[in-house]
């Protein structure tokens, strides 16, 4: 950059920026005479390999967030964003749910809520957002390495590393990569300001803001701000010890500072919003009844081999995937502790001896710190599930930094002479095909949640959070027998925190008609939940004992058993949590039906969809009611009417399809399988009424 008509501020700025690495223009360097069209054709490939999770469906978390999500169908649910955690809608009643907040990702899932139907067009815009991110790391390689094959080789591996398939393919984690754009056009505007008075200005301020409350994690920006100043804008001859020195330790303190503050800002919000700061032990709904790591010395011990995990997939991304074995350390002469030391302080060594010996040691000092500081908010691992400490998301931005780093350092290597430049070239090809291929496969896990947690546990067979969930994917799917065996063994995993494991275990049994087994299991889940219930009211958390449907479940199997008299006090007592009116109705009105009282059932449904006409649930009764009766078409009205609250909702469209079915609207009943397959592509249910209608169709 020239300084010649510059201010003298600007002329310092311009002067201590980093030297560019040689040119070397011979053999396909030639290519960079087009930068454009080779960074376009990069997008154009990552695009099409991401081609294949839009088919994938909604997953995991998704379900609960998004299909399941009955208040998102509010526009009330944008504020409400802004005052409850993440999780809310777990329990509206027992807040917070989680120690997660990022209103701006649940304003993000609004918006396609309203405007999408079907997982695809969720996923096609996290893979745009994905593009825009490979696209500011392009510009931003370029600025500060000042070679476009080192920012072009950089911006590649960043797009193609396989361990971005769970950040990008699945939907529920759209906070990383929304976040990671944001802060790198944050850093963008930092690096290419004109004078240290644009350093701050609210074009980046702004950026950094909408990326920390769109995921807790960016608050070590601040961080990656100073590292910046700190060692790439000290004059030219500095080395990294030159750069250690106060005044620009202090440069960068000052630098870093508005953005801290807005940091703190988000910090103050969320202690409003949530009650804490950091703190799990009073927060997590699980920590009760959990094996958390909640001693200090565990987590100690267990933290070498979570960042040396961490820094395995990032050298070594094709083992990404949806889990990873890591188990608590319980021990220092444990192998899980020592080794990863080992490995860890090997590649500290393996950095030292880079930054000793290169002319671009600043810039690699910088990419190894972005890398290491983006891993930091990982490495809290009391509020971290126990089967989730390691997770290829969290590796989003820090690969960023990495990226950086491995390809400054390979484009320096092939400039030596022309048979390394070669040997790199056929390399880094080789090397990003096999990213391609890797990244294609990986996202194949994210298709659907038998196929994702059949592979957790593949890989994780001692994970209870996954053979719970696959139990509980099996039981929607109406695979009782293997629900059953899935939640049993999640059960025997964890007994700690097997209160929701005996709750689905019951539900399970009672649709099994096991009415004593199931009663004894929603009574050990509610005794479970009770006790968590006192621990929270000592700590003076809005909490309450458990889910309304707990206890009207167990109310209609007492009256299963003949136990009417336990049943009625058991509604009784329901009818003063919170939503227990709407519970106990719902619950009075099956055992009404159960009882032949049908006129009894009806005016409870009537009073139900009076009383609560915003809740889907309700409709759809009353539409299984109709259809019970012979009252078609006030059927199709009420299942319509669950459909226009939540579109989302596949059990909505199907019981629609089969009303439709039943009187011979064959290709109507087929569009309401196909939407229904859109949010649940695997729905057994929804296929098979598909493939019937199919059939008889083809017939006619």
């Amino acid at each position: 950059m020239s300084s010649a008509a510059k201010s003298p501020k600007a002329a310092k700025l311009a002067e201590v920026r980093l030297p560019a690495a040689e040119s070397g223009r011979a053999g396909i360097g030639s290519l960079s005479d087009h930068p454009r069209v080779l960074l376009a054709v990069l997008i154009l490939v990552t695009a099409a390999v991401y081609l294949r999770s839009l088919g994938d469906g909604f997953v995991f978390d998704d379900v609960e967030l998004i299909v399941d999500n009955r208040y998102m169908a509010q526009w009330s649910f944008l504020w409400k964003s802004f005052v409850y955690d993440f999780f809310w809608v777990r329990d509206p009643f027992a807040l917070p749910q989680s120690l997660v907040y990022r209103p701006l990702t649940d304003v993000w899932f609004t918006l396609h809520r309203h405007l999408l139907i079907g997982p695809a067009g969720w996923h096609a815009t996290l893979v745009l957002v994905h593009l825009v991110a490979v696209w500011l790391l392009f510009k931003l390689a370029f600025r500060l390495a000042g070679d476009f094959w080192s920012a072009m080789l950089a911006a590649s591996l960043f797009a193609l590393t396989p361990v971005h398939a769970e950040a990008v393919v699945w939907i529920s984690a759209a906070a990383l990569p929304l976040s990671a754009a944001l802060e790198l056009g944050a850093l963008y505007v930092v690096a290419t300001r004109t004078s240290p008075a644009r350093r701050h200005s609210a074009t980046a301020l702004l950026l950094y803001l909408a990326a920390v409350f769109s995921y807790d994690g960016a608050i070590i920006f601040p961080a990656l701000v100073g590292s910046y100043v700190l060692l790439l804008e000290s004059p030219a001859e500095a080395t990294v010890a030159d750069c250690l020195q106060w005044p620009r330790i202090r440069e960068a303190v000052v630098a870093a500072t508005p953005f801290a503050l807005e940091g703190l800002l988000y910090l103050a919000v969320r202690r409003i919003v949530l009650g804490f700061f950091l703190s799990p032990l009073a927060s997590m709904a699980y920590t009760p009844n959990t094996q958390a790591l909640t001693n200090s010395a565990e987590v100690l011990l267990t933290l070498p081999h979570v960042a040396a995990d961490y820094a395995g997939l990032l050298i070594a991304p094709f083992y990404a995937g949806p889990s990873h074995r890591v188990l608590r350390v319980l021990s220092p002469a444990s192998a899980e502790f020592y080794w990863p030391l080992v490995w860890l302080g090997l590649g500290g060594a393996a950095l030292f001896l880079l930054l000793r010996g290169s002319p671009r040691a600043r810039l690699y000092a910088f990419c190894a710190a972005w890398t290491a500081v983006a891993i930091v908010p990982m490495m809290n691992l009391r509020g971290i599930h126990p089967d989730l400490l390691v997770c290829d998301r969290y590796l989003y931005l820090a690969s960023a930094g990495w990226s950086m780093l491995v390809a400054d350092w390979a484009v320096g290597v092939a400039r030596r002479s022309g048979p390394t430049r070669q040997i790199v070239t056929v390399g880094a090809v080789a090397l990003l095909a096999g990213f391609g291929v890797s990244l294609w496969h990986i996202q194949g896990f994210w298709h659907d949640d038998v196929v994702l947690f059949t592979r957790c546990i593949d890989t994780f067979p001692e994970s209870a959070i996954c053979h719970g969930h696959l139990g509980l994917t099996l039981k929607q799917r109406g695979d009782l027998n293997g629900a059953r065996a899935e939640l049993t063994k999640a059960i025997s995993l964890d007994e700690i925190s097997s209160a929701p494991g005996y709750y689905a275990l019951g539900q399970v049994d009672a649709k099994l008609g096991r009415t004593a087994s199931a009663t004894t299991e929603i009574e050990r889940a509610l005794a479970q939940m009770a006790g968590a219930f006192g621990h929270y009211r000592g700590l003076g958390k809005k909490s309450t004992p458990a889910p309304a449907n707990a206890y009207t479940l167990l109310a209609e199997l007492y009256d299963q058993q003949g136990q009417s008299d336990k049943s009625r006090a058991l509604l009784k007592y329901t009818e003063s949590l919170p939503e227990g009116l709407e519970a106990v109705w719902m619950a009075q009105s099956q055992i009404d039906w159960r009882h032949g009282d049908a006129d009894s059932a009806q005016a409870l449904l009537n009073n139900l969809v009076q009383r609560f006409p915003e809740d889907p649930r309700v409709w759809v009764m009353q539409g299984l009611a109709m259809k019970d009766q012979g009252r078609n078409q006030e059927a199709f009205t009420a299942f319509e009417h669950a459909i226009s609250i939540d579109p989302y909702d596949p059990r909505s469209h199907l019981f629609l399809a089969q009303a439709l079915h039943a009187e011979g609207r064959n290709q109507e009943a087929l569009h309401q399988c196909q939407v229904a397959l859109s949010s649940s592509p695997d729905d057994a249910s929804v296929r098979s009424l598909a493939a019937e209608i199919q059939r008889e169709l083809g017939q006619h």
